[in-house]
């Protein structure tokens, strides 16, 4: 299956035809094409454009997008001057001209524009105007049964465009085309070196009409209504082209007449109620399906009243895959990562519980300390236990050490002050000292000399009695650091 074909759709007023081609480089292959006619339809009251959507997807075909061509009965074609040479600023006022041209309200129509001519003083631009409801009814019905088209253009448009492709280019002027359908007549003036679009033309034609007297007529006033750099030499003839008297066409037009076949594919529905495809009608499908190739020019209907955004919505679906991927992979990464920082705290959470009940029980029933680490602490335990094995003082926070320290800070003091300690008491926290001094001076003294031991005074009483100076001071020892 063919994953990168393109699909064009040819839809007129009782049959439709669809062409499949694959393209791989320049080479463009056609893989199947049909025709299906509404006068064959199993379900009466069933839409055109919803039988061929039916039948393409029965089939089984694979393809990337899609286009569609609809009747020049489905449209009528202006011929309108604008004065802007920006396709933009044409594209912006075109609506209005066609407005006042047919004197229709816009609102009603589908428009859809070629620039055929420029000059210093604005462009020649064909116009092409459908109803926009018939318009919007036949892309509903294609896409109710699964066919999303790209564009929707004029078949005369996607004609040029089959035969630009189809024809060698020629060194001179190029040719006039008429191409006959069994309804229509379709005229191309110089496909392959025209510096803008082709100048193209499509009108209904009768098959009671004289073709030949329609041809006389028709050329002469297309030709005298263009500027052309060169007027053409011959006139090309495809189609359904039979009972035209080509000795008199050529004497009426003054043209070299031409006939050529159109490519007309083995259809690969053999059933005996499918309806041959014919010539005009697959070259339509043909150039339908090859607007979908890059950096090819459209003249879509479409565009006007309900611009395709399919692939704008593969890509959205595509982002929002993308983003809840990621999305789930970031949150099952913040979730396993939350799950493991979980058990990592909850473990060192279990130890630091089981440390504080063993330095419990070490501790004789003391709380682990706020602002020092359980192991520093019990270090610095086991360390003062060897000192004291050893006969040493032992730390900081014992007795004998704060007792030792003490002594120092009173032996420092000055002799003068008339030092006498009357109590020296000391607990886990606190060191409380009563005595007098010869004077309030030598008081203070003594309180220096207690700090430059690293106590701190928490709580003094002095009272001067006599002719001493007594004291009561609560000093709490500072860790060194």
């Amino acid at each position: 299956m063919d994953k990168q074909g393109y699909l064009g759709v040819y839809l007129s007023q009782q049959t439709a035809t669809a062409v499949l081609l694959s393209a791989q480089g320049p080479d463009i292959k056609v893989q199947d094409s049909f025709s299906v006619s509404s006068e064959t339809v199993e379900e009466p009251g069933l839409s055109l454009a919803s039988i061929v959507a039916r039948k393409i997807a029965a089939r089984g075909r694979s393809f990337r997008s899609a286009s569609v061509a609809v009747d020049c009965a489905l449209y009528t074609q202006h011929d309108l001057r604008s004065e802007f040479t920006n396709p933009k600023q044409i594209a912006q006022t075109i609506r209005f001209d066609a407005e006042e041209a047919m004197a229709a309200d816009a609102m009603d129509m589908a428009v859809a524009f070629n620039v055929t001519a420029t000059d210093q003083d604005g462009s020649n631009v064909a116009v092409f105007t459908a109803n926009r409801q018939l318009l919007t009814d036949i892309l509903n019905d294609l896409q109710a049964d699964g066919l999303d088209p790209m564009s929707i253009e004029p078949d005369v448009i996607c004609l040029m465009r089959f035969f630009r492709h189809y024809l060698e280019p020629s060194a001179g002027p190029g040719p006039i085309l008429v191409i006959f359908s069994d309804r229509s007549c379709y005229i191309i003036i110089n496909p392959a070196h025209a510096q803008n679009v082709p100048v193209v033309r499509s009108f209904l034609v009768n098959p009671s009409q004289d073709k030949t007297s329609v041809l006389a007529r028709q050329i002469p006033l297309t030709i005298a209504s263009l500027t052309l750099a060169a007027p053409p030499a011959s006139l090309l003839i495809a189609g359904c082209a039979e009972n035209i008297n080509y000795d008199e066409l050529a004497q009426r037009t003054g043209l070299q007449i031409q006939t050529i076949e159109l490519p007309l594919p083995q259809s690969q529905d053999q059933s005996p109620s499918a309806p041959q495809t014919a010539g005009a009608a697959f070259a339509i499908a043909y150039g339908s399906a090859l607007s979908q190739l890059p950096r090819t020019g459209k003249t879509d209907f479409r565009q006007d009243f309900a611009p395709y955004i399919g692939q704008k919505l593969v890509l959205q679906k595509t982002l929002r895959f993308v983003s809840i991927c990621i999305t789930i992979i970031i949150l099952a990464a913040a979730a396993h990562f939350q799950l493991q920082a979980f058990k990592t705290n909850n473990y060192a959470s279990q130890l630091d519980t089981k440390m504080s009940d063993n330095y419990s029980a070490v501790m004789m029933g003391k709380k682990p300390p706020a602002q020092e680490s359980i192991p520093s602490r019990l270090r610095r335990e086991y360390n003062t236990i060897l000192k004291r094995e050893k006969g040493l003082i032992g730390d900081d926070e014992s007795i004998p050490a704060k007792l030792t320290r003490i002594f120092e800070a009173l032996e420092d003091s000055p002799s003068r002050i008339d030092l006498r300690i009357d109590n020296i008491s000391i607990t886990q926290k606190s060191i409380r000292i009563t005595g007098d001094t010869n004077r309030r001076s030598g008081t203070l003294s003594l309180f220096n000399s207690l700090k430059k031991k690293n106590f701190k005074i928490l709580q003094q009483n002095l009272t001067q009695k006599g002719n001493r100076d007594t004291f009561s001071i609560t000093l709490e020892l500072v860790q060194r650091s």
